[in-house]
């Protein structure tokens, strides 16, 4: 059977590649990507380097195209749940440009955002309501945060995580 498609040598091309290179990680991810290998993560440069390269047009697509409103639901939400007060801390994992941020600002005392993508965090900090912004891998700096805020009571799957009680 005979190749079909334009990107059917890829694979080909990319494996030669990793016998250039075999410590290149994102060849590597690449290629197990297009050959269906699953693989524990995708390689923190990797993440990195697409996040870095999409932050400009993040916010457009995310919420002009696909009409992404996690960040206002997440705030209704939790006005219902502490309708008297703000909350003291609030940990916002892969802020990313900070949508959840912005939508928290005025509901907490102390926001911090973390992300890999250094672009990101630059449009976070456009944003303002963060009160700490650190460039890291998510795990990384949850085990090297204090113990108050690597310990929170709550935790979302939008990688939002709150800590205290509202003041």
């Amino acid at each position: 059977m005979g190749k079909t498609g334009p990107h059917d040598e890829l694979p080909d091309l990319l494996a030669h590649h990793l016998r250039l290179e075999p410590d290149n990680e994102h060849v590597r991810h690449q290629l197990a990507m297009l050959t269906g290998q699953q693989t524990d993560s995708a390689p923190a440069g990797y993440v990195q380097q697409v996040f870095d390269d999409y932050a400009d047009r993040f916010d457009d697509h995310l919420v002009g195209e696909l009409r992404y409103q996690v960040p206002q639901q997440l705030v209704t939400w939790l006005t219902a749940q502490h309708p008297a007060g703000r909350l003291q801390r609030v940990l916002d994992l892969g802020c990313g440009t900070g949508l959840v941020g912005h939508h928290l600002q005025g509901r907490c005392e102390d926001l911090i955002g973390v992300d890999l993508s250094a672009r990101m965090l630059d449009k976070a900090r456009e944003r303002g309501p963060y009160t700490g912004l650190h460039q890291a891998d998510v795990l990384t700096h949850l085990q090297a945060a204090p113990v108050a805020t690597r310990t929170p009571p709550h935790t979302w799957r939008s990688w939002l995580a709150l800590t205290g009680s509202p003041s």
